[in-house]
């Protein structure tokens, strides 16, 4: 094909993807703040950057078991550690599934650690919030005794 034949089809073939673009990006701003959560998936990739850091010598030993499914509005999980032939309880925690914010739910306290703000830029501009909704939805705490 020449290089004359290239820009052709080029120019010919641009308008339409730059109106699929447009679409999609369009659909993503149109969703609202229900619909634009992480999945259980990504919670446990922000927990387990955050457990990890937080107990590195138990990180290679460390598992999450999800359960997530009994709270709609939280990623919930119980994280332990392999060490022992028992298994021992490191913590529970609860994962923003609108911002990513990481709680530990025994204390009630949101953890921050230095990859956190990685994490909640990450999300914040994929979803593209409002400075105001954004405000209301990194509010929401996990359980109701964390008021």
């Amino acid at each position: 094909m020449s290089g004359e034949a290239i820009t052709t089809v080029v120019w010919k073939i641009w308008p339409v993807t730059g109106i699929l673009a447009g679409l999609i990006l369009d659909t993503g701003m149109a969703l609202g703040a229900e619909q634009r959560k992480i999945t259980a998936r990504e919670a446990a990739e922000i927990l387990r950057d955050y457990v990890w850091w937080r107990y590195p010598h138990l990180a290679p030993g460390l598992d999450l078991s999800d359960f997530s499914r009994y709270d709609p509005d939280f990623h919930y999980f119980f994280v332990w550690t392999l060490r022992s032939p028992a298994g021992v309880a490191v913590g529970h925690y609860a994962v923003n599934p609108w911002t990513g914010h990481v709680w530990d739910t025994i204390f009630c306290e949101l953890v921050v650690w230095p990859r956190s703000e990685k994490w909640l830029k990450r999300i914040r501009k994929r979803f593209r919030y409002s400075d105001q909704e954004y405000a209301e939805l990194a509010a929401r705490k996990p359980v109701a005794d964390c008021k």
